[in-house]
């Protein structure tokens, strides 16, 4: 079964797969630390909840059966586990440099369970998590129930990242929420990030057409929520109480008014869509081993980075260059095919 693919959606994962490029490489750092905080540290923040919420859509705009969800959830773990294997070598280089110990090979089982394998793959694990719960529960109760639950979650999430500062101020939830971080390292997972926009894009789905929202409302919440967002990163900034700066309070409207409103643009169909969608998630997975490259090449050619916005556009243009060719791998083998 194929679902229909939204133009919209697929045009603007490629968008935010640029956008968490920029969060890594930080663009504008050699010419304005107030714009690269804006860029990196707020824009860019909705590009991972627009990636859970648009795989939340795309997998429960049809009801699927348990050899859908089976299938759907082995082709993640299959992908989580070659790309764990191309990372490997950074891990092992890190294993040559710091011993062999058993604390080391626990906290690389930790990592392959809870935080991923590299520092961009935890991603996969908490979708694969975040799916799993909203598939189970759905067939006990309803997807707005899900979804309330999963937004109060994200919630409590927060006082483990963003508003971190926060929570230490209280005796109790400073124990709590640094026992959490001791095991956990982070709430940026599947069960307090990736579940609430899972559960809102299979709300989305689902109930959408029952909403009575408009256009105009949809754009208004989203630019009133925006400038919130901003504000909101802003004065966690100045009070300091980011522990990490991964999630914010007003991340979940942003995200949800604007997915409503991409899922309203009408666009025709190109074929470029549909690549624009397959070459996201490659430019996701592939852009921090370029960066790795591109610092170790930038020892022998210290040019690179000299400015930030040419360190940036080297590593974008190198990974999309790989990710092209990646995408397109079948038809080139065939093509250079002797058989």
């Amino acid at each position: 079964m194929k679902e229909q693919r939204d133009h919209a959606l697929d045009l603007t994962k490629l968008i935010m797969a640029f956008l968490v490029i920029c969060i890594h490489t930080d663009p504008l750092e050699s010419y304005s630390d107030t714009g690269n905080f804006i860029l990196t540290r707020v824009i860019a923040r909705v590009a991972v909840p627009f990636f859970f919420m648009t795989a939340g859509y795309y997998f429960f705009v049809k009801s699927r059966s348990m050899s859908q969800f089976v299938k759907y959830m082995k082709k993640l773990g299959v992908t989580y586990v070659l790309w764990s294997v191309i990372y490997l070598p950074v891990n092992m280089y890190v294993w040559m440099n710091e011993g062999f110990t058993k604390e080391w090979l626990l906290h690389y089982i930790k990592q392959v369970i809870f935080i991923g394998t590299y520092y961009h793959l935890w991603f996969l694990p908490a979708l694969m998590c975040a799916i799993t719960i909203v598939y189970f529960l759905q067939q006990r109760m309803q997807l707005r129930w899900i979804a309330a639950i999963s937004i109060l979650l994200y919630t409590i999430g927060l006082l483990a990242d963003s508003y971190y500062g926060l929570a230490v101020q209280a005796p109790v939830l400073n124990d709590i929420v640094n026992g959490y971080l001791a095991v956990f390292e982070y709430s940026r997972n599947g069960l307090f990030f990736g579940l609430p926009f899972v559960a809102l894009g299979a709300l989305i789905a689902k109930e959408l057409p029952q909403w009575k929202l408009s256009d105009a409302l949809c754009e208004f919440g989203l630019l009133f929520s925006f400038g919130w967002m901003v504000f909101e990163a802003a004065l966690l900034q100045i009070l300091g109480w980011p522990h990490y700066d991964s999630m914010y309070l007003m991340l979940v409207p942003v995200v949800s008014l604007g997915f409503i409103s991409l899922l309203r643009l009408d666009i025709r169909d190109k074929s470029f869509y549909r690549y624009a969608s397959d070459i996201s998630m490659v430019l996701y997975l592939i852009h921090p081993a370029v960066i790795l490259a591109v610092r170790a090449l930038s020892l022998q050619l210290p040019i690179l980075k000299v400015s930030s916005l040419l360190y940036f556009f080297v590593i974008f243009i190198l990974s999309f260059a790989l990710s092209h060719l990646w995408v397109r791998r079948k038809r080139y083998a065939a093509k250079t095919s002797l058989g």
